[in-house]
């Protein structure tokens, strides 16, 4: 599949998918891919834009994407470096299982925004709230998570 055209971000799941079944630089780097873009840009990147990015060659971009060729230590270095992550992502698992947690965050985190730019009650909310002191900000918490908790909703909090 050419990447000319940008594909969409990954739906909301509940838990996002699972790259761990092998330590292939492709399968890492689609993951990043889907998941890592410019807020602003709200898609994933295209194989043109990532060259662009790291000074490499669109043809070259699909073919690491797609799995036909793999790259020097200096490319995959460039291609990191793009994306912010560290480049033993494409070779330790460890760091593979550090910077996956990361990713599924982002998912959740966008997941959530989503959910609240689809609610204008929730977004009065936020922005009534935006000015107050930090301890109204905090008593307002407090109030939502009890009506959470009456509400019978989970009180586990995704961003602590």
């Amino acid at each position: 599949m050419p990447m000319d055209e940008p594909t969409e971000p990954l739906s909301c799941r509940p838990d996002g998918p699972s790259r761990s079944e092998g330590p292939e630089f492709a399968d890492r780097f689609r993951r990043l891919i889907q998941v890592l873009y410019p807020k602003q840009l709200g898609r994933p990147w295209t194989d043109k834009e990532i060259a662009a990015g790291t000074g490499l060659s669109a043809t070259y971009i699909g073919n690491l994407r797609k799995g036909t060729q793999k790259p020097s230590l200096d490319n995959a270095a460039k291609i990191a470096k793009l994306f912010g992550v560290p480049l033993d992502y494409f070779q330790h698992s460890e760091t593979a299982q550090a910077v996956e947690r990361d990713l599924k965050r982002i998912e959740q985190v966008r997941c959530e925004m989503e959910a609240i730019r689809g609610d204008a009650t929730i977004g009065r909310i936020a922005m009534r709230a935006a000015g107050l002191p930090p301890a109204m900000k905090d008593a307002a918490l407090t109030v939502v998570e009890q009506l959470r908790r009456a509400a019978s909703l989970p009180e586990d909090d995704p961003g602590q």
